[in-house]
């Protein structure tokens, strides 16, 4: 199966950041540690969603460390940021609205009233 950096000629933008501060060595952590507990090899979409939750974490911990320091944060901010991980962690661990496996037969959802 090829992915999407081979057919647009392009690497994901996380290959392109530099790997050495604290910040990037916490987002690759958390990508592999979250793609680890989905407990499969990720498809091209829950690979994105790891992506995107382990970027928001990383976004939500600086803005707690700041907030931590002293330095005033925006705190609507800081909630949008905290939702959008939820979303994304329950969308990957099947708890997402409208969720379903790709073997519910269109019978089964409407004997479930779904």
């Amino acid at each position: 199966m090829t992915d999407a950096s081979q057919l647009s000629g392009t690497r994901p933008q996380i290959d392109r950041w530099d790997g050495r501060t604290r910040r990037a060595k916490r987002l690759r952590s958390l990508i592999v540690g979250l793609a680890r507990d989905l407990g499969h090899q990720p498809s091209t979409a829950e690979q994105a969603l790891i992506e995107q939750a382990a970027s928001l974490i990383v976004q939500r911990e600086a803005m707690e460390v700041a907030m931590t320091a002293g330095e005033a944060i925006n705190a609507q901010e800081i909630t949008k940021i905290s939702g959008a991980v939820t979303r994304c962690l329950a969308t990957l661990c099947g708890r997402g609205r409208n969720r379903r496996t790709a073997t519910t037969t269109i019978r089964e959802r409407l004997a479930a009233g779904v």
